[in-house]
This record gives structure tokens, C-alpha cells and sequence, in this order.
């Protein structure tokens, strides 16, 4: 098999920021998800973006709300944080803007097919605050599926595809050594944890890292 996804083994590596840090526009696809109340007591893969009525611009799934309650929706540029985008899942009280997968660039949406551009990429699957991850096979195009994954993280929702958007610099054991400001990240890209280091230069190991990135809940 030249190309594929997988969820399985023990890859570990040091991810380089390879961008600017702006959400890459990889496709032109423009779907919009269902809204949706779901009521969650922690977003797990979700960073803060604006607080409510600030406008924003990116591309891929938003989270609207507070206290562990959410609407979601797909957005594709520019977009203003507030109940008359997203619907109000607290009302009375001020909520915010979270956009999923900080690490991640939107890659593709569901039923469509979408490159990570090296083998063994982090790749991510899903919307609303379901994710799954694994790691991409290959370099040709891969289809954004359920089947491709492996199950469906959101039924009724259309989803998502997501690549890391860092490039591997070591494997676990080895030493890493980057020119410039370090902003490295360590992990699996099996379940989307990793910890991030200002480090220039160090040993890639859990040890030097603080923890084991597969063991955070």
C-alpha cells in the first residue's frame, strides 16, 4: 500500500512550525456544518480565537460558547463570534470563539480526498469537539472518510480533514537542533496531544519533554 491512514504504532517525532502560524487555505470547498448544542464538559483540541462580537478569519470548525456548553459550525473566512452566526447556547452570559486543532491546517472537507504532502503526517478527522487521529501514508491523496479513519467521531455532522502543519526534525530518542526561535512540538500524532518547547536544541525523550504526550487524557 503506497498511500493510506493509519492509527496505529509507536511514531514519535519533534515537529518544526513550518508556517506563519495563518490558517492555511488548502482547499476552496465551503460547507457549512449543522448547528449544534453539544454540551461538553471539557473542548479538548480547541484554542481560544475572539471573544464574543469580534470578528475573525479562518477556515475550519468553531466552537460558540461558555461553562462547557457549545454551538459548532464550519466557516470558511471571515466570520463575527456571536449568536447571530452561531445561535445562543448560554444566554445572559458572555462567551467566546475556539477554533479546533491549533496545530492542524484544514485540509479537506468530508467525501473529498486531500494530501498531506509527506509520509507520516499527523492527520486529524472530524468536527464539533470529536476527533480522530492518525497518521498519513504515503504522498498521494487520501480520501476524507469515515471508511478512511476508521469510524465516524460525529455522526449526522459533516467533517473535516486536518494536517499538522510542522515538518518532523527527530524521532524519539534522538537530539534536535533548530535554527532560529524553537517552537517545537512532541508527540504521536496518534491521539492529537503534544508538548510544546522553546528549546533550540535537546533531547527528543519524554524525560527532557516533562511527560509522555500518549499519556494525556
Amino acid at each position: 500500500m503506497t498511500t493510506g491512514l493509519t492509527s496505529r504504532g509507536a511514531f514519535f517525532g519533534l515537529f518544526l512550525m513550518a508556517c506563519s502560524g495563518q490558517i492555511a487555505e488548502l482547499t476552496t470547498c465551503d460547507q457549512a456544518n449543522a448547528l449544534k448544542n453539544f454540551p461538553v464538559g471539557r473542548l479538548a483540541n480547541y484554542s481560544l480565537s475572539v471573544v464574543e462580537n469580534a470578528n475573525d478569519n479562518r477556515r475550519g470548525n468553531i466552537a460558540y460558547g461558555v461553562d462547557g456548553v457549545f454551538n459548532f459550525k464550519e466557516v470558511s473566512g471571515k466570520y463575527t463570534c456571536n449568536h447571530g452566526a452561531f445561535g445562543d447556547p448560554v444566554p445572559g452570559k458572555v462567551k467566546s470563539c475556539l477554533f479546533a486543532l491549533a496545530d492542524y491546517d484544514h485540509a479537506g472537507v468530508e467525501g473529498t480526498t486531500f494530501s498531506a504532502g509527506s509520509d507520516q503526517t499527523p492527520v486529524a478527522y472530524g468536527a464539533n469537539g470529536k476527533f480522530v487521529f492518525g497518521l498519513f501514508v504515503g504522498s498521494a491523496p487520501a480520501p476524507c472518510t469515515n471508511a478512511a479513519f476508521g469510524s465516524d467521531p460525529a455522526p449526522g455532522v459533516v467533517k473535516s480533514c486536518y494536517t499538522l502543519n510542522r515538518s518532523r526534525v527527530a524521532d524519539e530518542g534522538q537530539t534536535y537542533r533548530v535554527s532560529g526561535s524553537a517552537n517545537v512540538r512532541y508527540g504521536s500524532g496518534l491521539n492529537g496531544n503534544f508538548i510544546a518547547s522553546a528549546q533550540a536544541s535537546a533531547p527528543c525523550t519524554n524525560a527532557n519533554f516533562g511527560g509522555d504526550p500518549m499519556l494525556v487524557p
